[in-house]
Formats: structure tokens, C-alpha cells, sequence
């Protein structure tokens, strides 16, 4: 097995294959230049390609790679900084980083990726567009709190209904999505079982998972998965604490505190749990967090 290597940025990717540099754009003709180079060197028969969890700039070229039957993994970035500081590497280049997946692919053996269908791509990607625009709004909000003259204020409210406008128009459009895939439909069902839980975050949940929750090994593993483990550091009597480990998706783990505080309200579960831990002497915040992936273990387990 040959083993990739890719970083990638906006505008072109690098890689590492067998000891072979190579750069191209980001593009679709730098995913063909890619292939044929691979061609080229000879090295286009097994192969497993490795990239960091970059968000949309790494989508074209996973889809393409997966298309041409090109086995493809997705890590976390941390677990690549890691990788290079137990290799001592400590400098950070484009090229030293594509080397550097590249072992850790071989090393590792990473699971691989599989593409989401497109009705979770389509909700992924109203979701989130969702979540930009009520950002805006409230940008926006926030400007009418202060003092600014009447022309200011009359451009602003009419943006904001426009936001608004937009924002219920995809929310239609992301319920729609859901209601028209059966077993979106029937996993959002279930979500809404739980108290606390309701209709956006269940959208969010599910799209943050790529519409498969429950092929997370266990609850313990999604939960890691939304950066809501505790990461604790211990050494003699001198350092002792813990906090979350924030190392997953900061979109998912967002989304549930509001939830949260509505399941603390409503969810005998929560509530108990959540008492139970102020009266061990947990602030409020580390109360709530953990109720976070309490709330998360419980979706969980519905599915």
C-alpha cells in the first residue's frame, strides 16, 4: 500500500507519496494533474490518501479521489500536530505537513471516508448557512443597541428583516430535506422523544453526523467527537485540573447549550444529574457542560 499525504489550503494542496513531492491547484484540474502524475511516478495502484478535516476546501478533492476509487481518510488536525511533535518535527511547512500525514496514515490506519448522501450534504450545508446568517442578524442586532442616527437604523432594520427572512425560508427548506429522506425522518423522530431536544438541534445533530449518529462505536465516541470530553492533566500534587477537551466539532457542541439549558429545565434526567454535580461542588459551567454530553449520550442511545 502506498500512502498519500495531503494539506491543503484554499488555493492548491501538497502532497507526499513514496518520497515524492508534488504541488497542484485546488481545483478540478489540479485533482486531474494530481492523478496524472501519480500515473506518471508509477505509483497509482493502492493507495490510501490521507488529508486534515478542513472544512469545504476539502471537499472537491475528497469526492474526486473516492470517485476514481481512490481510498480516502479524514482526520482531526490535532491528531496530526501530535503525530509531527512525537516525530519531533517542529517546524510547519506545506511540505514537511504532507510528509507528515502521510506517515501518520501509514502508521495509523486510519478508518475510511465514505461520502454522505445528498440529502445530508444538502442539509450540512443549509445548516450551516443557517447558523452564518443568525450570526449576521445578530451583528446586526447588536449595532441597534447603540446610539446611531435614523438613516443607520431604518437600513439596518430592513436588512435584518431580510435575514430573517432567509433564515425561516431555509429552516422550511432543511425540514423539508428531512421529512422527504425516510430515515432522516424517522432518526428526527426519535431525537424529539427527548426532552430538551428540538427541532433545529435534532437537524443539527443529524447533520453534523452526516445523517449517521449510530455508527459511532459508542456514545462515549460522538461525544469526543463534539469536543465534550474532559481532558485532564495530572502530575504529582503541583498539577491537578481538567476541562473540556474542545477537540471535535465546535459547530455541534455550540448548538447544544441552549438545548441543554432547556433539558436542565425539563428533562427529569438532566435536572437530577445537573443538581447532583453542584452539590459535589461543580460550578455551574462545568455542570452544564457535562449535561451537554449527557444530552448527547442520551440522542445517542434513542438511535
Amino acid at each position: 500500500m502506498n500512502y498519500l499525504g495531503i494539506d491543503i489550503s484554499k488555493d492548491k494542496f501538497d502532497v507526499f507519496i513514496c518520497g515524492q513531492r508534488g504541488q497542484f491547484i485546488n481545483d478540478s484540474s489540479g485533482f486531474k494533474a494530481l492523478i496524472s502524475w501519480l500515473k506518471k511516478k508509477k505509483l497509482n495502484k493502492e493507495i490510501q490518501a490521507c488529508l486534515e478535516s478542513t472544512g469545504k476546501y476539502s471537499y472537491g478533492i475528497t469526492e474526486y479521489l473516492y470517485e476514481k476509487k481512490i481510498k480516502v481518510s479524514i482526520v482531526n488536525p490535532c491528531l496530526i500536530k501530535n503525530f509531527a511533535l512525537s516525530l519531533g518535527k517542529r517546524n510547519k511547512t506545506d511540505a514537511i505537513d504532507c510528509e507528515v500525514i502521510a506517515r501518520f496514515c501509514e502508521v495509523n490506519q486510519p478508518s475510511l471516508w465514505e461520502p454522505p448522501s445528498e440529502s445530508v450534504k444538502n442539509l450540512i450545508e443549509i445548516t450551516r448557512t443557517i447558523d452564518d446568517l443568525k450570526k449576521q442578524r445578530q451583528a446586526l442586532n447588536n449595532r441597534l443597541e447603540g446610539r446611531i442616527n435614523k438613516i443607520v437604523e431604518k437600513s439596518l432594520l430592513k436588512v435584518i428583516k431580510s435575514l430573517k427572512s432567509e433564515i425561516d425560508e431555509l429552516e422550511k427548506k432543511a425540514s423539508e430535506i428531512i421529512s422527504d429522506d425516510d430515515d432522516l425522518n424517522n432518526k428526527k423522530k426519535l431525537l424529539l422523544t427527548v426532552p430538551g431536544l428540538g427541532e433545529q438541534t435534532a437537524q443539527i445533530i443529524l447533520s453534523e453526523t452526516k445523517g449517521e449518529p449510530e455508527k459511532f462505536d459508542t456514545s462515549r465516541a460522538l461525544v469526543a467527537y463534539a469536543g465534550l470530553s474532559p481532558a485532564k492533566s495530572q502530575s504529582g500534587t503541583s498539577l491537578n485540573w481538567s476541562r473540556l477537551s474542545k477537540k471535535g466539532s465546535s459547530y455541534l457542541r455550540a448548538k447544544l447549550y441552549f438545548p441543554t439549558l432547556s433539558a436542565i429545565r425539563n428533562n427529569p434526567l438532566i435536572k437530577d444529574f445537573y443538581q447532583r454535580l453542584l452539590h459535589r461542588g461543580k460550578s455551574k459551567m462545568q455542570a452544564i457542560c457535562a449535561c451537554m454530553a449527557k444530552l448527547l449520550k442520551i440522542a445517542y442511545g434513542v438511535l
